[in-house]
């Protein structure tokens, strides 16, 4: 008898939201490197700006791995786990995302 998962549809929409979260900050995050690379940054807050994006990017993108993992799960243990390491990256990028904006604001 298969294993009843009442949270299965829940891990979907969490593994779903870490992946359309990601895919909209592809465009701020190339845009953001462009400029860092171009040499147009002209003050620290631009600095820390490019550094949040990226940093929070990083999250976003290791939600988004693990929310790929939680769609094409097999079985029910490797979903759970999945998912709450997609609920961990996404944690941590909003944590992030609020510590950078802290320190963005200090430093403006």
């Amino acid at each position: 008898m298969p294993e009843l998962d009442h949270f299965r549809d829940f891990r979907r929409g969490v593994a779903l939201l870490a992946l359309i979260l990601f895919a909209t900050y592809l465009v701020p995050i190339g845009y953001l490197l462009w400029t860092a690379v171009s040499g147009e940054v002209d003050s620290p807050s631009d600095t820390v700006g490019v550094v949040r994006f990226v940093v929070v990017g990083l999250a976003l993108t290791g939600a988004a791995v693990t929310g790929l993992g939680v769609l094409r799960a097999a079985d029910v243990t490797r979903s759970r786990r999945l998912g709450r390491f997609t609920g961990l990256w996404l944690l941590t990028a909003a944590a992030l995302l609020v510590v950078t904006g802290v320190i963005g604001d200090r430093l403006a």
